[in-house]
């Protein structure tokens, strides 16, 4: 089932649009307060905060919207690039986990075009999140603070789950498209 709503930027501006965007200094930030453990912590669990809460606080004050769906995911995209790249940079963790890390952006990519078209248009699936995709976040925010505090067996395990989780809820989420596309066509 899809729902048709073009995307409206006045409808950020709200509380949850707010907490939502709040994500976006905090990654411009982020690469500024990375070589110190304490301050890069901080950042990274306001962030994580800023994600969990703000759907809730849309459902709660009944202003869920489209533009508020897909502002989350690409703030979130931009916040956790950014910070994984920081962390690479000030040799918190090699490039190649971070990779890891990416593990569901890096299958994605290829359906950047066709999403944003979709979402421009108006036209989106009812978005159903599944569990592994929460768990993947959780884990991606574990293995980044990990990193910094040099735990490296949590930071090894929440690198392993974020990238099966991450690549799981991909394939999931791909197939629900492609079972709901084939269905229209």
């Amino acid at each position: 089932m899809t729902i048709h709503e073009t995307l409206d930027i006045r409808k950020l501006w709200n509380v949850s649009g707010l907490i939502t965007l709040l994500r976006l200094p905090l990654a411009l930030i982020f690469p500024f307060v990375a070589a110190d453990p304490f301050l890069a912590t901080v950042v990274l669990l306001l962030a994580a905060f800023s994600d969990a809460i703000d759907g809730v606080v849309a459902r709660k004050m009944n202003t869920e919207s489209h533009i508020g769906g897909f502002a989350d995911g690409w703030v979130d995209k931009i916040f956790n690039i950014n910070a994984g790249w920081s962390l690479v940079v000030f040799d918190w963790m090699p490039w190649w986990v971070s990779c890891l890390l990416f593990t569901r952006e890096w299958i994605q990519i290829p359906m950047v075009p066709y999403y944003v078209t979709r979402y421009v248009r108006g036209d989106r699936p009812t978005n159903t999140p599944l569990l592994s995709g929460k768990i993947c976040s959780v884990l991606l925010v574990f293995a980044m603070v990990a990193s910094l505090w040099e735990l490296s067996y949590i930071m090894w395990g929440s690198v392993a789950g974020t990238a099966v989780l991450g690549a799981y809820s991909t394939f999931v989420y791909l197939n629900r498209e492609f079972e709901a596309r084939s269905k229209i066509d």
